[in-house]
């Protein structure tokens, strides 16, 4: 339940859900990013087209987690259902994931520029050493 005239741009007072407190101030700002899990980092940050040199060509950036969406589906041959298990994410969220990545990827397949692998994202104390994700 929202109170009238409370409401501004970007605050709302709300009925805050399963807290005893009758009303609560909630941001209406974006849901942080959850983590997911991956197995298998990336052995290269970038990818190129051959001769040419790096000064002259465009760069797409591709996310570690993309980079693991599209290793689950094309390499190991998985379906999304199983692929969002194996990255500890919802499969809505891995299909867009997987959107943007075979986006990116065809844009600099077929325009001709170079793809950067970013691994800021990549938590390293997620990955064991048998590539397995830790609890």
């Amino acid at each position: 339940m929202i109170l009238p005239g409370l409401i501004t741009p970007t605050k709302v007072w709300a009925k805050a859900p399963g807290l005893n407190t009758s009303y609560a101030y909630v941001c209406n700002m974006a849901r942080p990013r959850k983590h997911c899990c991956i197995e298998h980092e990336p052995g290269t940050e970038f990818f190129k087209p051959r001769g040419q040199s790096m000064q002259d060509l465009e760069i797409i950036d591709l996310s570690a987690e993309e980079m693991e969406a599209l290793r689950l589906i094309n390499l190991d041959q998985i379906d999304q259902t199983k692929a969002a298990e194996r990255m500890k994410i919802h499969q809505s969220t891995f299909s867009r994931i997987l959107h943007r990545a075979r986006t990116k990827v065809t844009e600099a397949l077929i325009h001709t520029k170079a793809i950067r692998v970013h691994n800021h994202q990549l938590n390293h104390e997620t990955v064991d050493t048998d590539h397995r994700c830790c609890p």
